[in-house]
C-alpha cells in the first residue's frame, strides 16, 4: 500500500505480542487507570446524551458539535479502553494482528473526530461572536446537521484507513498503536497534519474570539454616555454588535427567553426589557466561550505529554512513554465534569436525568394506588 511498508504481521517470537517487561509492575496501575476511565468517562458521556435526549434546551444546532464529541469520547472510554485494560492484565495482545490494525484504527480515528469536533466548536463560537446571523443561516439548512456529525468521522477514517499496514502491537507501551519506523514519512505527515494544523488553528479561532469581545468592550465603553435618553437615542455601534452577538449566542444556547425577547421587539412597551434581556445573555455566551475553550485545554494537556514522548521518544525509558500514553486517557473523562462545573443547563439537564428513574417509581406508585 505504501513503498517500503509491509502487511505481514512479522511475529518471530512470542515475545511480539507481550509488553516490555519493564511494565511487569506498572500494567497494574495502568489497568487500574483505564478501569477507572472506563467507569467515568461511560457513566458521564452516557449522561450527556441523555441529558441531550430530555431536554430541550440542549438541543441546539451548535450542541450537535458537543453532541458529536461526545460519541468520540463515549467510544474510546466504553469500548476501546477496556480492550486497553485487558492487553495490560494479559501482558500482552492476544486478539491477532487485524484485531488489531482494526483497534488501532479505531484508536487514532476517535482522537482525530475529537480534534476536528474541538476546530468545528471554536469555529462555530467565533461565528456566533463575528456574525450570528450567518451561522444560523448556514446551521439552519437541512443538510448542516448530518455535515457537522458525519464529516468529522468520514474524513477521520478516510485519512487513517490508508495506514492499515502501519498498525502493529508495540510492546514498549503495550497496546497497539502505529509503528513508529514502518511508514514513518507518512505517519510523520499526517500527525503533523492533523494534530499541528489542528490544534494551530483552534488557538487561532479563540485568540480572534478574544480580540473580538475585547474590541467590542472598547467600543461599547468608549461611547458610553451618561444620560439615558441620550443612550437610548444615539446607541454606538460597537454596542449594537455586542448585544446581537449575544441575543444570536444565546439563541443557539435554546435559550427561550431571548426567543419571546425578539418576538416582542415590534411592541413599544416593551422594547427596553427585551434589550435588558439580551445584555444579560452576554455572561452566558462567555460562560459557554469559556467552557468550549477549558475543553481544548484539556485536551491539549493529554496529549501534549504523548506527543513530546514521541518525539524524543528514543531517550526515554518505555514506562514514561507508556505514563505519557495513559494520560491521553483522561480526556475521554474530563469533558462531562467540565458540562457540569461550568454551564448551568447541563447542570439541570444531568440532575433531570437522574431523577428520571425517581419519577418513573413515584407515579407508578401513583397508578398503583389509584
Amino acid at each position: 500500500m505504501f513503498p517500503g511498508v509491509s502487511c505481514l504481521w512479522e511475529p518471530a517470537n512470542a515475545s511480539n505480542w507481550s509488553c516490555d517487561p519493564s511494565l511487569s509492575e506498572y500494567r497494574y496501575f495502568g489497568a487500574s487507570l483505564g478501569l477507572l476511565v472506563t467507569a467515568v468517562g461511560a457513566t458521564g458521556n452516557t449522561l450527556t446524551l441523555l441529558a441531550y435526549a430530555v431536554d430541550p434546551r440542549l438541543r441546539s444546532r451548535f450542541n450537535l458539535l458537543i453532541l458529536n464529541l461526545t460519541l468520540s469520547d463515549l467510544l474510546y472510554s466504553a469500548f476501546l479502553q477496556p480492550v486497553t485494560v485487558a492487553s495490560y492484565l494479559r501482558a500482552g495482545w492476544t486478539g491477532g494482528p487485524d484485531s488489531c490494525r482494526a483497534f488501532g484504527l479505531l484508536v487514532f480515528t476517535s482522537n482525530l473526530v475529537s480534534i476536528l469536533n474541538l476546530a468545528l466548536i471554536a469555529g462555530a463560537r467565533y461565528a456566533l461572536v463575528k456574525c450570528p446571523r450567518g451561522f444560523r443561516e448556514v446551521s439552519g439548512r437541512p443538510w448542516a446537521p448530518p455535515v457537522f456529525l458525519g464529516a468529522p468521522w468520514l474524513i477521520s477514517f478516510g485519512l487513517l484507513a490508508p495506514f492499515w499496514c502501519v498498525y502493529d502491537f508495540l510492546p514498549s507501551v503495550c497496546s497497539c498503536s502505529l509503528h513508529p519506523t514502518r511508514g514513518r514519512a507518512y505517519t510523520t505527515a499526517l500527525h503533523v497534519l492533523t494534530f499541528g494544523l489542528g490544534l494551530a488553528s483552534i488557538g487561532v479561532f479563540y485568540l480572534l474570539i478574544y480580540r473580538k469581545v475585547r474590541s467590542t468592550g472598547r467600543a461599547a465603553r468608549s461611547y458610553r454616555v451618561p444620560r439615558p435618553a441620550e443612550a437610548s437615542s444615539s446607541r454606538p455601534e460597537g454596542q449594537e454588535e455586542e448585544e446581537e452577538v449575544d441575543g444570536g449566542t444565546q439563541g443557539e444556547e435554546g435559550s427561550e427567553a431571548t426567543g419571546s425577547a425578539r418576538r416582542s421587539e415590534g411592541q413599544p412597551m416593551a422594547r427596553r426589557k427585551p434589550r435588558a434581556r439580551r445584555r444579560g445573555s452576554s455572561p452566558d455566551a462567555r460562560r459557554v466561550t469559556a467552557m468550549c475553550f477549558a475543553v481544548f485545554l484539556v485536551y491539549l494537556a493529554c496529549y501534549l505529554p504523548f506527543c513530546l514522548a514521541n518525539l524524543f521518544r528514543r531517550g526515554l525509558p518505555a514506562i514514561v512513554r507508556t505514563l505519557a500514553g495513559n494520560i491521553t486517557w483522561l480526556n475521554s473523562c474530563a469533558n462531562p465534569v467540565l458540562y457540569a462545573v461550568m454551564n448551568r443547563q447541563f447542570r439541570d439537564a444531568y440532575g433531570r436525568v437522574l431523577r428520571l428513574p425517581c419519577s418513573l417509581c413515584a407515579s407508578r406508585g401513583q397508578r398503583g394506588l389509584r
